[in-house]
């Protein structure tokens, strides 16, 4: 099953790392020998472990891969070595040595594709269980999400690995050679990166490293740039110039083409070859391609790291969801189905939380004719940052003109038909959650549990059209009410979309606020005001105060699926926690100021006023265009809450099935707890209901990497090579803020002054500490917020877009607000004095 590395000249027996490693060796060139776990030995360990069929499954049309990768990778970690093969291994290690076991994967290293940093390369193995588990890692690591991702955009999905187990060098410093320039492979350089010690960081991307270039002819050394690390060696490298010129000449002659190297120098100054593949014909520009990630909005929806079961079918949602809007659109289907990927990479996890795929959103907005102005539009929606245009952007003008002229008369007619079609979209979410009301899940048969979950995953991903469609006419009816304005007038769009009537979002506010006002005056107004909620809940329960728990519980039954977290599926609803509710509740009943429902009619009258104003400074022809659009902004917005309303109830209705679902794995004995359901993802929870099987320790594991995530937070935004995910080494504490800035910018996304005291709130289980007329500060918000906002004199918010749920209910009350200010929780401290200057985006801060 092993041969000594020198000897795996067979690329189909010991993949191509191994026999470019033998061919470095055979032609005198430096490398340390080892041993090579031949490839075949992979599949009859998978063989051993019964998972060759789901192995073979992944290549499959239609199969979950994340989930099948997933599982096999568990299995082979927790399946080990055989004990024949574990014998071998233990027999050709040598006493006191240290170990380095890396991937040599048959088709890995090629001419055309090399999976560079794709696979786990695992160091520093002092004993033979080490080096054994470190087999099984990076045999697991041919199943990652990034190399599966890569072999699928590369159209050459690997199946054979075999394993390289050297002596690791004891490197002072490493690096990476190309032995020509693929920027300008005319200018006779050499090019290399480099890092203090092993290499690893610099492969996988941790740091930006040193970088300079080599004479071909002479060896002669130009540094271009230093790390971002402390590397120190460059003029160590500088002396190991002519050698590494040498080295990548003679490899070339070995090979018989240029060639990408691994290096490291030991304390001698001897250069190791640790690999060698040719450049891939696309250069090594595209195996780097570069994404942009940004939470901008979507931390809005999903503000902590997210569940294995949201997950399990999130990617796939948004997936769906601009891959209709490209087809309503009219974007032909041949063009559609060739962005296939790009349209499954959409969103992604980065410790644990959600992040948009900048790059990928605004490649697929450009494939849209007029998508420059829609990438504004989708920046402006969510506050993420511009983009440069994607370097395919540019379609043949012909083409583009015969779409623009078809695509206008296809959005109208998608549009005449939105507000219908939303109401078959909201009639589904009610039927589905009329069959799955909390109480009547007790009754439910597991076969009829796995159903209601495929129910959810089936409206998530077959019919939210209709919601898609509300968020896209927001945002392009929102875009050009802009654009039309800034041609004609100086009023700012925002100030004409203060007070609208009948937001979705307002309902839970009103009803509450209603609630608080039928019970002044009474015992249990009195009650609620003196006593803890945590008390009151207590009285409630017992039933005492009938007549108001009455009240208390309808309210609940109503609106008790909307909260803060409402799409993470682990937080309880207020439905099954009420102290939230009873909280606000209390300072509804303790407020003396005007209800929600005064105050936006007052912001109504202004609305109208401003509106008139600007009408009435228009000519006869933009006054027409600009009343249809408003119009449209006005509707499309109303249409977007009802739809993420019926949303915040489908996602509650899913977490009420999965804990009946985890109550009945309970009674089964395959779960411990009902809340572990949701380490589970959807599909592997209808199979477990109609009796399938779950690898031991699954829950477990991602129970602690779930912990883990929780306490630590990649940046909002930042940039990765394609496939690689951002780790928590990787991350950088900010610097604090400097308290003597006392001035901070961002959007202002509802006008007007405040002054007042700050109250930074993190979370939304604080906003009872908020008091009446204080500013409240935070990073970002949901629909939960609304709650409490009309009590607040204005709003700072570090993220978050335009048409944003705190946005639009800033202007819903007319609360002074100012979005987008990076840095504000921290550079402003509770109890510090705050200006809102809301018309111009300006925030002052007077400290303590």
């Amino acid at each position: 099953m092993i041969l000594p590395l020198s000897a795996a000249h067979d690329q189909a027996i010991y993949g191509n790392k191994a026999a470019n490693l033998a061919r470095i060796m055979g032609a005198g060139l430096s490398s340390r020998d080892g041993f090579v776990v031949q490839a075949q030995v992979l599949q009859d360990n998978l063989v051993r472990l019964g998972m060759q069929d789901r192995f073979a499954a992944l290549g499959q049309a239609g199969s979950d891969q994340k989930d099948i990768s997933e599982f096999l990778r568990a299995a082979i970690r927790k399946g080990g070595l055989s004990d024949a093969l574990r014998d071998e291994v233990v027999c050709a290690l040598e006493p006191g040595c240290v170990y380095a076991v890396r991937s040599s994967a048959v088709g890995e290293d090629g001419t055309s594709t090399s999976f560079a940093g794709q696979f786990d390369s695992v160091l520093g193995c002092r004993t033979a269980v080490e080096v054994c588990d470190a087999i099984c890692q990076v045999w697991s690591s041919l199943l990652n999400p990034r190399a599966l991702a890569y072999a699928d955009r590369k159209g050459n999905m690997l199946d054979r690995m075999a394993v390289v187990i050297q002596e690791q060098v004891a490197a002072v410093a490493s690096g990476v050679l190309f032995t020509f320039d693929p920027r300008a492979p005319q200018n006779g350089h050499m090019i290399v990166e480099y890092c203090d010690g092993l290499g690893e960081q610099l492969v996988s991307g941790q740091i930006t490293p040193a970088a300079g270039q080599i004479d071909r002819t002479d060896g002669s050394y130009n540094h271009e740039r230093d790390a971002d690390t402390d590397a120190t060696w460059s003029p160590r490298l500088k002396g190991a110039a002519g050698g590494l010129r040498d080295l990548g000449l003679a490899l070339e002659r070995a090979f018989g083409c240029a060639q990408d190297i691994e290096f490291s120098i030991d304390a001698d100054g001897q250069i190791v070859v640790l690999q060698s593949r040719p450049i891939t014909t696309s250069g090594p520009a595209a195996e780097r391609e570069m994404v942009s990630w940004s939470n901008a909005n979507i931390a809005e929806n999903f503000p902590d790291p997210v569940c294995r079961m949201l997950q399990s079918f999130v990617a796939r949602g948004y997936g769906a969801y601009f891959r209709s809007l490209a087809l309503a659109f009219g974007v032909p289907r041949s063009r559609v189905a060739g962005l296939g990927d790009r349209f499954d990479e959409v969103v992604a996890c980065h410790g644990g939380r959600l992040y948009y795929n900048l790059s990928n959103i605004h490649l697929l907005l450009y494939a849209v004719p007029g998508g420059r102005r829609l990438a504004e539009y989708f920046n402006t929606f969510t506050g993420a940052e511009g983009l440069e245009p994607p370097p395919d952007a540019r379609r043949p003008m012909l083409r583009e003109a015969l779409e623009l002229a078809r695509m206008p008369l296809q959005i109208l007619c998608q549009y005449c038909l939105l507000s219908r079609r939303l109401r078959g979209f909201e009639d589904r979410v009610d039927a589905y959650a009329r069959a799955s009301t909390p109480n009547g899940l007790a009754a439910k048969t597991p076969e009829e549990l796995a159903r209601l979950v495929e129910g959810f995953l089936d409206i998530r991903l077959n019919h939210w059209t209709p919601a898609a469609l509300s968020d896209a006419a927001a945002m392009i009816s929102y875009g050009l009410l802009g654009s039309l304005l800034r041609d004609t007038s100086e009023t700012d769009e925002n100030t004409l979309l203060q007070g609208l009537p009948g937001l979705a979002s307002a309902r839970p506010v009103e009803a509450l606020w209603a609630l608080s006002e039928d019970l002044k005056g009474s015992e249990a107004a009195d009650l609620i005001r003196r006593d803890t909620p945590e008390d009151v809940l207590t009285q409630l329960q017992s039933g005492a105060l009938q007549d108001a728990g009455r009240k208390i519980w309808a309210y609940l039954e109503t609106w008790g699926f909307r909260s803060s977290g409402e799409l993470l599926l682990i937080r309880p609803t207020p439905w099954e926690d009420p102290i939230s509710v009873l909280r606000l509740l209390r300072a509804y009943l303790l407020s003396d100021d005007a209800g929600p429902m005064e105050k936006s009619l007052r912001q109504a009258g202004i609305r109208q006023e401003k509106t008139r104003a600007a009408i009435g400074a228009m000519e006869i022809w933009p006054r027409q265009r600009f009343r249809a659009v408003l119009w449209a902004t006005q509707k499309s917005i109303g249409l977007r809450e009802r739809a993420r309303m019926k949303q915040a109830l489908l996602y509650s209705r899913l977490r009420q099935v999965a804990l009946a679902a985890g109550q009945r794995l309970i009674d089964q004995g395959r779960l411990s707890q009902p809340e572990d359901v949701f380490h589970l993802g959807v599909d592997e929870l209808a199979s477990l209901l109609r009796g399938g099987t779950l690898v031991d320790g699954t829950v477990v594991a991602r129970a602690q990497e779930m912990a883990d995530d929780q306490s630590w937070s990649p940046p909002a935004v930042f940039t990765l090579a394609k496939g690689q995910m951002f780790r928590r080494q990787d991350a950088v504490i900010a610097p604090a803020q400097d308290r003597d800035a006392s001035n901070l910018r961002g959007t202002s996304a509802c006008g007007g002054q405040a002054d007042g005291t700050a109250a930074v709130v993190l979370d939304v289980s604080e906003i009872g500490t908020i008091k009446k007329d204080q500013i409240l500060v935070t990073r970002q918000t949901d629909p939960g917020w609304a709650t409490v906002f009309f009590l607040v004199k204005g709003l700072v918010i570090e993220r978050g877009g335009l048409l944003s749920h705190g946005a639009i209910i800033a202007r819903e009350y007319g609360i002074p607000a100012v979005i987008g200010v990076q840095g504000a929780t921290t550079a402003i401290k509770s109890g510090d004095r705050v200006e809102i200057l809301a018309d111009t985006g300006e925030v002052r801060i007077h400290a303590q």
